[in-house]
């Protein structure tokens, strides 16, 4: 706490100021305590003193704290309550401890390019509301992007720049930091401003995210700003390769572009911008590809400038680009005359299933499924998450196997949130998706959104069984969710067996959101009691993901539950109680845990004996193969079975059978 600090002590409104974490210019932000509610928020406070034009101000200020208070957005900070005290005027905000996207960038540090792009995606986001809204932010900068524990972004400081910095001083350094590298050449030459301002900022801050440099830093020997301005104004951005050799050409013109000098060169808004990234690299929003990978993905955008890229890969990259759209539409041509639209619709002969290895498409039929995508078209991958191990290795190897098809494909992350998954559905509709890989987590809340799936008549393949009414095709890893279940139930029950003496006290991590994956839970515990009929179910709590698993384990620990086995419905709740039972220095031979899904760390947690016991592999890289599959057969117009079985393993992963 710094003590020498005034303000910490003091109240404004219903918030005591508790101690200081941000201080920039002529505003602080503190952390506070809201009476009323009991809760910490963050307070910025500007001392007015150092305003000009105070009455002004204050004027201005009440007028457009409460517009920016109305802005309700899940990417846009939210304020609680603002006001003006004793010569201070105070914003109360939602208080997030992960920092902000200027944190993650200190010392130039760039971030990885699912990373760069999520968080950038998220913000554009919340910009674009208030754009709708006829809100411009005119200070789009990675300190006014806040960061939360789960790494998701939210842009804040709507009007106080306005406010604050209404003129620009060239002499002072500290701009440079805190606002003059991501000024547009239109605001710096004081002219009227609109939306396409802050494409500009967000360009830069991309471009910043990518390489760790903003594009127009300050020359060393210049005191002044004056550098920056010029460069802003004149100067072509240094190419982000010459920064970060990963940066994908395709990207690289897309940042190009939002930078452009003229406004109506650039992207003429904030929606623009994210297709035109999304179509430069399609799933590299969520994932990392491998560089073979990105010559197939999205389509070039027109850029303002020539970029040139190294002579040994030009040739390459065109040559490939060029041939494979000769090969394709000659095959086109001679093997499926007439338009797209000729091309039969696919169809799914219900009741009949079809075993995974069957499924390959011939050439014809994957020459008919990119015909079909067409120039614009994509295969959308609607993940549960990006989180686990699994669902994102999932989703790469189905990136992967797509790529084979030279299918282009954008990726659409659920965030385990089944209203988050209903919104990245219609999202992916209105991108303009061709067909959908799905990772269902709540039937009932995205059946809506299904069905409107199912009136454009497009291709859907799902990970688990649907309602009757939707018509997708489904992977059966195993069958059932019951018999995932209980196979690694069955384990369970038979080291309580013959390892704990036939007793135990159980806690299942379970996940009752979803009616399938309580399937599964339940066969855990049938599948223990068949064999260990005297276990204890003590508990049965929230996991799923690795946050529900540890915060689940942990109350249970605090609130005195004892156990001495867990069986989770995935690896990622079991890694969650891991790490709580770890926090608490619980012996790792104190606890046995049995899960699902296989993962690296989990097996090698197995291996080392480290709480892990077994977990049953369900088969990850033939789902990812049988979706890409079954996305060429359906875009071809075949007809295809409803089920496409993925046999379960006999037994689990043991540390035996990795022994073996």
């Amino acid at each position: 706490m710094q003590s020498n600090d005034a303000l910490i002590g003091q109240q404004f409104g219903d918030f005591v100021v508790e101690d200081r974490i941000g201080r920039g210019g002529m505003a602080s932000v503190y952390r506070a305590r809201q009476l009323s509610v009991k809760r910490d928020v963050a307070l910025k406070i500007i001392d007015l003193s150092q305003v000009n034009e105070a009455d002004d101000f204050e004027r201005r200020f009440a007028n457009e704290a409460e517009f920016i208070a109305k802005l309700e957005h899940i990417h846009i900070l939210p304020v609680y309550a603002y006001g003006i005290e004793n010569g201070k005027a105070y914003l109360a905000m939602r208080l997030l401890r992960g920092g902000s996207i200027k944190d993650l960038l200190r010392d130039h540090s760039k971030l990885p390019p699912a990373q760069a792009i999520g968080l950038f995606r998220q913000m554009a986001q919340g910009l674009a509301h208030a754009h709708s809204k006829g809100v411009i932010h005119r200070d789009i900068k990675p300190a006014n992007v806040l960061v939360d524990d789960a790494g998701n972004a939210y842009l804040m400081d709507f009007g106080l720049a306005k406010l604050v910095n209404a003129e620009v001083d060239m002499t002072r350094n500290d701009i440079l930091v805190g606002t003059l590298a991501y000024m547009s050449p239109e605001h710096l030459r004081g002219e009227k401003l609109d939306q396409r301002t802050d494409v500009y900022s967000a360009g830069i801050m991309l471009y910043e995210m990518l390489t760790g440099h903003v594009p127009f830093e300050n020359d060393p020997n210049d005191s002044s700003a004056v550098s920056v301005v010029y460069k802003h104004l004149e100067a072509m951005p240094p190419l982000m390769r010459d920064y970060n050799p990963d940066v994908p050409y395709e990207l690289e013109e897309v940042v190009l572009k939002a930078l452009a000098k003229k406004r109506e060169d650039r992207y003429q808004d904030m929606g623009e911008f994210v297709r035109a990234v999304d179509n430069a690299m399609g799933v590299y929003s969520s994932v990392h590809l491998p560089k073979a990978a990105s010559r197939f993905i999205g389509q070039s955008s027109t850029t303002m400038r020539r970029v040139n890229p190294p002579k040994s890969r030009l040739p390459l990259f065109v040559g490939v680009g060029v041939v494979a759209a000769l090969v394709i539409a000659v095959v086109a041509a001679v093997i499926l005359s007439g338009s797209p639209a000729a091309i039969a619709p696919f169809s799914i002969a219900r009741g009949t299933s079809q075993l995974w290895t069957a499924t390959t498409p011939s050439e014809v039929q994957v020459a008919a499924a990119q015909r079909k995508l067409g120039d614009s078209g994509f295969v959308a991958i609607v993940a549960c998450n990006q989180d686990s191990e699994y669902h994102s290795t999932l989703t790469r190897e189905t990136a992967d196997e797509l790529t084979k098809h030279k299918l282009r494909f954008r990726v659409y992350d659920s965030q385990s949130d089944s209203y988050v998954q209903r919104r990245e559905i219609e999202k992916a509709l209105t991108d303009g998706a061709s067909a959908f890989v799905l990772c269902p987590i709540d039937f009932e809340i995205i059946h809506d959104s299904l069905l409107a799936i199912n009136e454009r008549k497009l291709p859907l393949l799902s990970y688990h069984t649907l309602s009757e009414d939707v018509q997708a095709v489904f992977t059966a890893q195993g069958a059932t969710n019951d018999a995932m279940g209980y196979t690694i139930g069955k384990a369970a029950g038979m080291h309580i067996r013959d390892v704990l003496g036939g007793e135990a006290q159980v806690v299942i991590l379970d996940y009752p959101d979803v009616a399938s994956v309580v399937e599964r839970a339940n066969g855990i515990v049938r599948g223990m009691k068949d064999f260990a009929p005297k276990v204890e179910v003590v508990a049965r709590v929230v996991g799923g993901t690795r946050d529900f698993g540890r915060q689940s384990v942990e109350r249970l620990l605090r609130d005195g539950v004892t156990f001495n086995v867990i069986g989770s419905i995935n690896d990622a709740g079991a890694i969650g109680a891991i790490d709580a039972l770890a926090a608490a220095e619980i012996a790792p031979d104190s606890v046995d845990i049995f899960s699902v899904d296989a993962e690296d760390l989990t097996v090698r947690y197995i291996r080392d004996g480290y709480y892990m016991v077994a977990s049953l592999d369900v088969g990850r890289k033939p789902t990812a193969i049988t979706s890409a599959n079954m996305m060429v057969r359906m875009l071809a117009g075949d007809t295809v079975p409803e089920m496409v079985s993925i046999p379960l393993p006999d037994a689990p992963t043991t540390k035996a059978s990795l022994t073996r």
